[in-house]
């Protein structure tokens, strides 16, 4: 079991590209451990997502699928 674990973990992505709202032909490399806060908008369809370095990219995608998109 602990050999299907270890197996998983390794193909997980450890960065994803996200489509910036601001202009959709820019892509943001974000690495899931860089994130401290990822924020929905009103609307549910954009989230702030706020790194350790104080950078904030506004992105398309929820919270779930942002979340969703590191698994």
């Amino acid at each position: 079991m602990d050999v299907f674990f270890n197996i998983i973990l390794t193909k997980m992505p450890e960065s994803q590209k996200f489509k910036s709202k601001e202009d959709e032909s820019v892509e943001i490399l974000i690495k899931k451990s860089d994130i401290l806060e990822i924020v929905p908008d009103a609307i549910a369809t954009f989230s702030l997502i706020i790194l350790k370095d104080g950078s904030k990219h506004f992105v398309y995608g929820t919270q779930q699928e942002i979340y969703a998109s590191f698994s």
